[in-house]
């Protein structure tokens, strides 16, 4: 069929060719044509022909099968007759083309295309030895001869098809001289053609032939390597290395030394021409270069290239390939200066060009055939570079660029020779053109990332390479900034302007170009390791893994028991966090991990009390925990974190909430030695420290640029000293995947190319240039922070921020708004690298809303220039400040903790900087609330550090001078502490409670009415739409209320309170915990206000609900101590919550209000009464020490300066009250609180050493009081201290002052005299018998002595002159005592303290009703110095009658309680009272004073004292020898004090009767008034003792009588009735008993 179907094409062509070949002189072509066509007319010979080209087409494959043995095995048919059948065909064709006929050579040629194309030709035409070869050649050749310059273009294109065809063909393989032949043929039509469509279309042909035939060699070279591969051998002996190399190149690269650099190819040629090459690598010395490289060429043309390939021992195709590359080569080098020639080396490069772009994989690693090239290639490529002909050195350059970019690895030294050739040369030369040039190759070829990374590693790491990459970077920024040479008559503005624009896109380019590599070797490294992860890891972990990150409702409480069942008592903290960590795997979800941890703080503080001060504590100990783990185990993680840098992550604000350093230490030690492991944790490191990165967690931020520098620098060390050490093998072509390689390349290009955007910003607006260099901006700050060169990154985002102009906005250009509209979408492709620029990136922010949405802002914009470019400029500004602006914010939330805190600190410094404006801005402060609302997922951890940020600030911004600013801020705080109480906080967390820190702060300092209601009504608010999750939150809750308390405006306190009493009331179970004090200094806070009255007293009335329910279990158990007790004080915890109510009531009965006060005392001691019984001994005196004592400060150290006036009448009500519970209390419990006796004495008899008669009253009142109704429990021991007590007072209480200034009552009488008669406000006690007739009955005694003060017109011995009671005012000049105080039904002390029947109203205490003082005169100058004295004086002399009353007190009602001694102390104590006074008031001193003062006045005189004393004391000795004859068989003891008592008894009567006795003598020697006035002053104490001898003993009496008789005798002539009296009743009753 085949057969035929040539048949019939070549038959219709033969005929065809016949009709035009009339003519004679075509007569062979006739007859050559007619006898094929004869030999077809038979059919049977038209069927051989038919079986002729089937045979044809069989040999054709026998061929192609055969042709790999070697040449010569090629036939055309391999039986005889075949060979004389094809000559029928291909004879004719040969006579038609030397007939010259156009028609007839055109019909000829499309036949024989036919027969080429339709594959009925084989053979190897060219290829010697080869049958049929001739015949072929000869047919190629006449083909070639069709053609010259004046042939047609129809012939042309029909000649170009035959021999496009022949060389495509399979069956037909044009080989040797005829390929050179069509390629000749080619060039010439594409050379010489007049057609311009020949001359393009043999163009194309020769392209597509070069390619052809290139692709037949690739084929045979993989195919026969495939099959038998070829061994490298070399001449010098270094056989194993390049079988080394040859290996590794086709199975991959070989590893040389710790995966740092890989060996791709070593040229181990010994030809002078790679030395030379290498001698000559700068490029400098043309001349050289060009001899070095013309001896190599001619090396090459003889065959005798080392480790190339010659003539021998190559196929046909690699031999066809290198004949033609030669060939072009040679035209490309053809010396002339024609246009022929010209066009001829133009065509070769193209040619060239072409071919090398073209070539496959499997030609570019052909490195024999390759160095059979090198020579004559690079000597092409150097005679272009130095070519006047501007298409000559474009080509060239196309060329050396694919060297760079496909041959650079066999082409090392050539490349190193020619690129300061290529670029440095023609970048510093002044031809525009060449320039342009080489700018493109850069241009293209720093597309390759590859490409950039191999020149550095090969060139710029070897020390005897020229820096190909660094004087690439820094020609390429000389000519972008316009610095180069440049021939200023050829150029122009256009031609600069590219040359820019080219130069700052290579630059740009090549940033590209590493940030691609990094990124891809990232991910390849990345890849791998998820790989091995993927197989080391089971299918059933990936499940369990992946199930972890399910999430179902009952999680979190099944978390809860989980954590709750475990037992951490006793457990150091690392050790109780790897027990826990062991029983689970954390799951891959922050908020889960974080609640699981937080749990765990709980936990463990549960478990622990005492050991952290709150579980935040723990909880962030935890966490930095987790970290150090990751820090100190992870090998990828340098440096590793130290001790001090562990601790910091630990220090909290408070330095009572940080944990211990010595425990920090401990656990750093701990971990740092052994893993922490969870359960199933994976082998890979990566996956197993994953948990870091899902939480977003940094490591403290540590300077590492130095650290890197010093890293990047050791590997280019590394690599500069591998690439030296191989010496003979320096031509080794090297490359690495390091990425640390990157770094230098980056800091080459980075900082040249901020040079160049500065200059490029600087000029006038070049859209192309602004766009290039927002793109390197854009680059080159991911890759730097991508490597951790944070320094040139800073460079780069300081130089963005500053050429958006807008702080310059009347400067701002299109490129300005340009580069702010990078740095906006930095903001949203390169978030993380932005870190410690976030406040100038805000700041610009700012500066833009300001500048858009203020009109006066806005006008500034472009102030100057046309409307057109100014509207669009701000149309620009307007769009940014949108949704770009807002993706800013928005972003926020992919920044990890550091990055994060970063930010918001930024936002507020600039919030804070727009505060200052006038009028202040909010814009900044707006974002910081929706950030906020953004961040407030991330986990605890992290957002408390936030917050810590932005709490300050709006504390500042709620402290602004503008309302609206301040209410901004504080709604602000009321919305995300809103959405923050959504969580529900857990046990000892504290957050709460910083979350509402800043309304306390603003509280306590705002002076704004409006924003002191806000906060109140903000809190308000979150306790009735949060109250179930409020926690520690309450803490600033209360202290807020505490504040609203003591607001000046009623409304607020009212509010306040209104929400405090329905919190206590309806939810005191949230109240309650460690809240709970804060509660009750809240309601104390209200208890103290003055704006109510009623709030005061219902905040008792809660205090008092808040006690009944700490009584009846309902406050649980808490860490917390309150802050008023000391560390080393330890209660119990209801006693700890109680005694803050406690301390609150006791300051509360200093209040001026008398319901608030009588309140507050009432409750404060139900409260001890109802529960003290429960009170341990320590906290017992506590309470005495801390609340009950402190009450009477006020009075107790009341000083002569400081009296109790009358308008503190509150004060002296409130301390009677008080001393009469406080009494009773103490007699209550007296056995659990007798210890307190000798505090509670001192209080009470420090007060009665005051100078203040009212406080003197008072506080001996009140112990009377206790004497009188908890005498009956005292212990020996307890009446010891009570009577040293009250030896101790008599002692600092008698008035010495009378003795020391004898001179006293003329100097002041007046005054003295005025004081002294001045009532006490109890009176002055008078001693009376007892009910029960124990004691004599000296009423009328005492009477008398009152009646004879207070007669009329009759001086007193008080000095009192007094009138009769007409029912008037009182004097002005008594006290506010005197007032309440005059008579025994109104004395409120009286009453307070006879609770029971009248115990003391008339036993112990009288009474003296006021009365009224003529007017006393002015003193003078003197009496005003002298009156603190007087007042000293005066005081003491009540103190010490008041004493004397107490001492009566107890020895009439607990005398016989008392031992021997107790008693002896008794008589001492009363003796001493009555001793200082009798001294005082002796015969002879009375009378020496009488003499200095007038007539109408009695002496001074202490005669109340004395009379007191005088009864007290005779009592106590009489109770003590009244049965001396009655007990005669008593212990020795008792007749001691029996034998004591009896010689005090009778000295001291027979030495008052004795005085009396000798006076009364001296009044019979004199008529002087004064001794009877003396004696008249005197009769009441002799008149006491001699009805106190009526009751003596009558035994003793019998005894001493013989003593006592002379006096007593004596007193019957004196004329006093009184002691007459006396006299005849001791006569009748002890002298008539001894009368027979």
């Amino acid at each position: 069929m085949v057969g035929g179907a040539a048949g019939g094409f070549v038959v219709r062509a033969f005929e065809s060719m016949l009709k035009e070949c009339g003519n004679r002189k075509y007569s062979a072509l006739q007859s050559a044509i007619q006898t094929y066509l004869d030999s077809g007319k038979d059919s049977n010979q038209q069927a051989k022909t038919g079986e002729t080209m089937q045979v044809l087409s069989a040999a054709s494959n026998q061929s192609s099968s055969e042709s790999e043995s070697g040449p010569g095995k090629v036939e055309m048919q391999s039986d005889p007759s075949g060979g004389a059948e094809g000559e029928l065909v291909l004879n004719p064709l040969r006579l038609a083309f030397e007939t010259k006929n156009i028609k007839v050579v055109e019909l000829a040629l499309d036949c024989l295309h036919k027969l080429i194309e339709y594959n009925h030709l084989e053979g190897d035409p060219g290829l010697e030895g080869g049958k049929n070869s001739k015949l072929l050649t000869d047919i190629l050749n006449m083909v070639c001869s069709c053609v010259d310059n004046s042939s047609p273009d129809s012939t042309t294109l029909q000649v170009l098809k035959v021999l496009l065809t022949s060389i495509a063909s399979t069956k037909l393989r044009v080989h040797g001289e005829p390929l050179l032949g069509v390629i000749r043929v080619c060039c010439n039509i594409s050379l010489n053609s007049k057609s311009p469509i020949s001359q393009a279309t043999s163009k194309a042909m020769l392209t597509q032939m070069l390619s052809i035939i290139f692709r037949q060699m690739e084929t045979d070279v993989v195919s026969s390597n495939s099959v038998e591969p070829k061994e490298a051998h070399s001449e010098d002996g270094s056989n194993s290395m390049i079988e080394e190399v040859s290996s590794s190149d086709r199975n991959g690269p070989r590893i040389t030394s710790e995966d740092v650099l890989y060996v791709k190819q070593i040229h181990n040629t010994s030809l002078v021409s790679l030395q030379g090459i290498q001698n000559l690598v700068v490029g400098s010395d043309i001349k050289s270069l060009e001899a070095v490289l013309q001896k190599a060429v001619d090396l090459e043309d003889s065959g005798k290239v080392g480790s190339g390939i010659g003539s021998e021992g190559i196929s046909v195709e690699q031999r066809d390939a290198l004949l033609l590359f030669h060939t072009l080569c040679k035209m490309g080098v053809k010396d002339g200066k024609d246009e022929l020639t010209n066009k001829t080396r133009i065509l070769s490069l193209e040619l060239l060009h072409g071919l090398l772009e073209d070539v496959g994989d499997s030609f570019t690693k052909n490195f024999q055939f390759i160095d059979s090239i090198r020579a004559h290639l690079s000597y092409v490529l150097l005679r272009g570079s130095v070519s006047q002909s501007h298409i000559l050195f474009q080509y060239a350059t196309g060329i050396f660029s694919v060297l760079l970019l496909r041959f650079r690895e066999s082409l090392k030294a050539e490349i190193g020779a020619l690129f300061p050739v290529f670029v440095q040369r023609s970048l510093d030369g002044t031809d525009l053109n060449q320039k342009l040039s080489v700018l493109r190759m850069l241009e293209k070829a720093s597309k390759d990332p590859q490409m950039l990374v191999d020149l550095y590693v090969n060139y710029d790491c070897d020390l005897d390479a020229p820096n190909l990459f660094e004087r690439m970077v820094s020609t390429l920024s000389k000519v972008a900034q316009g610095t180069e040479n440049m021939d200023t008559k050829s150029s122009n503005v256009s031609q600069t302007g590219s040359l820019k624009t080219s130069s700052l896109q290579g630059l740009v380019n090549v940033l590209k170009s590493l940030v691609t590599w990094e990124k891809s070797h990232r991910e390849s490294e990345k890849q791998n390791k998820e790989n091995v992860s993927s197989e080391q890891v089971p299918p059933r972990e990936l499940d369990e893994s992946k199930s972890t990150e399910e999430d179902s409702p009952s999680d979190l409480a099944v978390m809860h028991t989980y954590v709750e069942s475990m037992n951490f008592c006793g457990m150091k903290f690392d050790i109780a966090i790897r027990e826990f960590l062991k029983g689970f795997r954390l799951p891959r979800e922050a908020q889960k991990i974080d609640r699981i941890m937080e749990k765990f703080a709980e936990r463990y503080c549960t478990d622990n009390p005492g050991l952290f001060k709150n579980a935040d504590t723990a909880y962030v100990l935890a966490y930095a925990i987790l970290m150090l783990n990751y820090d100190a185990h992870n090998p990828k993680v340098s440096p590793k974190l130290s001790k001090s840098e562990f601790i910091n992550m630990n220090v909290r604000n408070n330095a009572e909430e940080s944990a211990p350093q010595e425990l920090l230490e401990e656990i750093y030690d701990s971990v740092v030695k052994e893993e922490i492991k969870m359960k199933n944790d994976p082998t890979e490191v990566e996956e197993r420290y994953d948990i870091i990165n899902v939480l977003s967690l940094g490591l403290p931020r540590r300077s590492s640029s130095t650290d890197s520098n010093s890293e990047d620098k050791a590997i280019i060390k590394h690599i500069q000293s591998l690439i030296n050490s191989q010496g003979e093998k320096k031509g080794a072509f090297y490359t690495s995947d390091r990425i640390e390689l990157v770094c230098p390349m980056v800091e080459a290009v980075g900082w040249p190319l901020l040079a160049i955007f500065a200059v490029t910003m600087g000029d006038v607006d070049n859209q192309a240039r602004i766009s290039l260099c927002m793109e390197g901006f854009k680059e080159g700050i991911h890759i730097t922070h991508v490597l951790g060169l944070d320094t040139i990154r800073y460079a780069f985002l300081t130089s963005l921020v500053r050429y958006n102009f807008l702080h310059a906005p009347k400067d701002m250009r299109g490129k300005n708004v340009e580069a702010l509209r990078t740095l906006l979408d930095l903001c949203d492709t390169e978030i993380y690298a932005l870190r410690d620029s976030w406040v100038a990136i805000l700041e610009c922010i700012s500066r833009l809303e300001y500048t858009v949405s203020w009109p006066a802002m806005t006008a500034t914009v472009m102030q100057g220039s046309n409307q057109i470019s100014r509207d669009a400029v701000l149309q620009s500004l307007r769009e940014l400040s949108g949704k770009p602006t807002e993706q800013v914010f928005v972003n926020s939330v992919k920044l990890p903790s550091e990055s994060v805190l970063e930010f918001f600190t930024a936002l507020c410094n600039v919030s804070a900087e727009e505060l200052k404006q006038t009028p202040p801005r909010t814009f900044s402060l707006q974002k910081v609330v929706e950030i906020s609302y953004y961040n407030v997922a991330r986990i605890h951890l992290v957002w408390a550090r936030i917050w810590s940020v932005l709490a300050n600030h709006f504390i500042v911004a709620g402290s602004h001078a503008d309302e609206k600013v301040a209410m901004y801020a504080i709604d602000s705080v009321r919305q995300l502490g809103m959405k923050y109480l959504e969580h529900a906080e857990l046990t000892n967390f504290t957050f709460q409670n910083d979350i509402l820190r800043p309304f306390v702060i603003l509280m306590q300092s705002s002076t704004s009415e409006s924003i002191r209601r806000l906060i109140l009504d903000s809190t308000v608010q979150m306790i009735k739409s949060k109250v179930g999750n409020i926690k520690s939150g309450w803490r600033s809750i209360f202290m807020i209320f505490s504040m609203a308390a003591d607001d000046d405006l009623e409304r607020i306190v009212e509010s306040a309170f209104e929400n405090v009493e329905q919190a206590i009331l309806e939810h005191f179970n949230q109240v309650v915990g460690d809240c709970f004090m804060d509660c009750v200094n809240c309601l104390i806070g209200f208890a103290n206000n003055k704006s109510s009255h009623s709030i005061s007293l219902k905040a008792i009335v809660l205090i008092r609900i808040c006690a009944d329910r700490l009584a009846e279990g309902l406050v649980p158990d808490g860490s917390l101590k309150p802050l008023d007790i000391k560390a080393g004080e330890t209660f119990h915890l209801t006693e700890q919550y109680l005694f803050p109510m406690l301390a609150g009531l006791s300051d509360l009965t200093s209040d001026q209000r008398s319901e608030v006060r009588n309140c507050a005392l009432e409750v404060l001691f139900d409260l001890l009464n109802e529960r003290g019984g429960k009170f341990s001994s320590s906290f017992w005196e506590y309470i005495f020490q801390r609340t009950l004592f402190p009450i009477f400060d006020q009075v107790r150290h009341a000083g002569k300066d400081s009296f109790i006036s009358s308008g503190d009448e509150w004060l002296r009500e409130s301390s009677v009250h008080a001393l009469q519970l406080l009494c009773n209390l103490f007699n209550t419990f007296y056995k659990d609180v007798c210890f307190m006796l000798s505090p509670l004495l001192s209080l009470l008899l420090d007060c009665a050493k005051k100078t203040d008669q009212s406080v003197v009253s008072i506080s001996l009142g009140a112990l009377v009081h206790l004497i009188e109704v908890g005498g009956h429990q005292f212990s020996d021991h307890d009446w010891d201290t009570l009577l040293k007590s009250i030896r101790d007072a008599s002692y600092t209480t008698q008035p010495f002052e009378l003795l020391n200034d004898l001179g006293l009552e003329n100097r002041n009488h007046r005054a003295f005299s005025r004081d002294l008669d001045s009532p006490s406000p109890l009176g002055i006690p008078s001693v009376k018998t007892s009910a029960d007739g124990n004691g004599p009955d000296h009423s009328r005694e005492t009477a008398r002595l009152a009646d004879t003060e207070g007669s009329e017109g009759t001086p007193s011995p008080s000095n009192r002159t007094s009138k009769p009671n007409d029912g008037g005012g009182i004097q002005r000049s008594q006290t506010l005592g005197q007032k309440i105080m005059g008579n025994m039904k109104d004395n409120l002390f009286v009453r307070t303290f006879t609770s029971k029947n009248k115990s003391l109203s008339s036993d112990v205490l009288m009474s003296f009703s006021p009365s009224k003082f003529d007017a006393i005169p002015e003193t003078d100058a003197r009496d005003e110095v002298d009156s603190s004295t007087l007042g000293s004086i005066r005081s003491k002399c009540i103190t010490q009658l008041l004493l004397i009353g107490a001492i009566d007190g107890i020895q009439k009602k607990y005398w016989d309680k008392l031992n021997a001694q107790q008693k002896i102390a008794m008589m001492e104590i009363s003796f001493s009272f009555l001793e200082f006074a009798s001294s005082y008031n002796s015969y002879a001193n009375l009378r020496l004073r009488m003499h200095r003062i007038p007539a109408e006045r009695l002496p001074l005189n202490l005669l109340r004292q004395e009379l007191s004393g005088t009864c007290v004391y005779l009592d106590i000795l009489q109770k003590t020898t009244a049965a001396v004859n009655n007990h005669k068989e008593e212990a020795v003891k008792e007749d001691k004090l029996e034998r004591v008592a009896e010689e005090k008894l009778v000295s001291f009567c027979e030495r008052v009767l004795r005085e009396a006795s000798e006076f009364q003598s001296n009044m019979e020697e004199t008529t002087s008034m004064d001794i009877h006035r003396v004696l008249e002053l005197r009769s009441p104490i002799i008149v006491k003792v001699l009805r106190g001898m009526c009751k003596m003993n009558s035994q003793i009496f019998k005894n001493r009588l013989r003593d006592l008789y002379p006096s007593i005798t004596k007193l019957v002539c004196c004329d006093q009735i009184e002691i007459r009296g006396a006299l005849a009743d001791l006569l009748t009753m002890q002298l008539s008993a001894l009368l027979p």
